[in-house]
């Protein structure tokens, strides 16, 4: 990852757990996966950069979270990809990481991503034990397939109509060539990157072949009659639990329906496997007319020591604050 901005650790407490710990570096030089302070301000700031004053007044709250030392931080059980998913027994160790890590790193703020209350509402209660504040970060949306589909929406069946007129070729793969690597990384930064904005994760080929060929993930890809990639999904199970860390497809002259049709051979896998999908977050519209249910997802975050504890009545404050907020709230700001 080119923007990191951090250090990746591996702890084995049993399970094996990440921790990324920033290095310090300019905004330009992180991105939101292993910055949640990125995720709240700078990045929230570039979507909504058309609404000037909105955008100059988080870029300037982001500035001052820099001040008070936020940029500066641990994240824990944070695998380098957009969500999150662990296991059960991870899960279990996820507290005894969080208390090595605070113990270690007393000046650092820390931050536990990802979480949801409905599940993750043990953790949720051991880390407000250990001094954490539960602040709201963006709404993620699940499609649950595991006892079937009870009814596909009308624009999902449109979709799949849509599909079956591309004259494209859905295959699984568990190995990339050098090539191919190259190849899917360039669609995934036309997406993320330059459409999307710089603070998503800038992967490298590499990072596509490592995932794929180790095992780590698979990559669903759709092709043309001569053999080109078109569109690719990368494919992370955990668990009954399907995420997708990175896809792209190719932005033509000309809108094939590409994002639609890949959105249809990834529903259809996620059935035939009776998953849950978690589809991240972004393009909220599009996933609740295909059935997608949103859920409120948040970061947990625990402050260095302050005098007289004013860091921790600040996040205090605003987890208050936070908990009047819903799902349809966010979704009404554009979520």
């Amino acid at each position: 990852m080119e923007n990191a901005g951090a250090t990746l650790s591996w702890c084995d407490l049993g399970e094996p757990l990440a921790v990324t710990v920033s290095e310090g570096r300019g905004i330009e030089e992180q991105c939101f996966i292993t910055s949640p302070k990125i995720a709240w301000f700078d990045y929230a700031a570039h979507e909504i950069e058309r609404h000037r004053l909105l955008s100059w007044a988080l870029h300037a709250l982001g500035r001052w979270a820099n001040s008070l030392g936020m940029g500066h931080q641990c994240v824990i059980a944070n695998f380098p990809i957009s969500t999150n998913i662990w296991t059960p027994e991870q899960l279990k160790r996820i507290p005894e990481l969080c208390a090595r890590v605070i113990k270690a790193q007393p000046h650092r703020f820390i931050f536990v991503r990802n979480v949801q209350v409905q599940h993750h509402a043990d953790l949720l209660k051991q880390l407000k034990g250990f001094g954490f504040y539960a602040l709201p970060a963006r709404v993620v949306y699940e499609f649950d397939l595991r006892q079937g589909a009870n009814k596909k929406s009308s624009q999902l069946m449109r979709d799949m109509k849509g599909r079956e007129k591309l004259d494209l070729q859905c295959e699984i793969l568990s190995k990339l060539t050098s090539e191919e690597s190259q190849h899917l990384q360039m669609l995934y930064e036309r997406i993320y990157i330059l459409k999307h904005g710089p603070f998503n994760a800038k992967y490298t080929p590499c990072f596509f072949a490592d995932m794929v060929n180790e095992a780590r993930m698979t990559c669903l890809v759709m092709k043309n009659a001569q053999g080109r990639i078109q569109a690719f999904a990368l494919l992370h199970q955990v668990g009954d639990t399907l995420t997708v860390p990175a896809l792209g497809y190719d932005l033509g002259p000309v809108d094939l329906g590409l994002y639609r049709a890949l959105f249809v051979e990834i529903f259809r896998l996620t059935l035939r496997r009776g998953l849950l999908l978690n589809y991240s977050s972004g393009a909220g519209e599009f996933k609740r007319k295909r059935g997608g249910q949103p859920h409120l997802e948040y970061t947990l975050v625990k402050p260095p020591q302050s005098y007289f504890h004013w860091k921790a009545r600040l996040l205090g404050c605003l987890e208050l604050w936070g908990s009047r907020l819903s799902h349809l709230d966010l979704i009404a700001w554009g979520a």
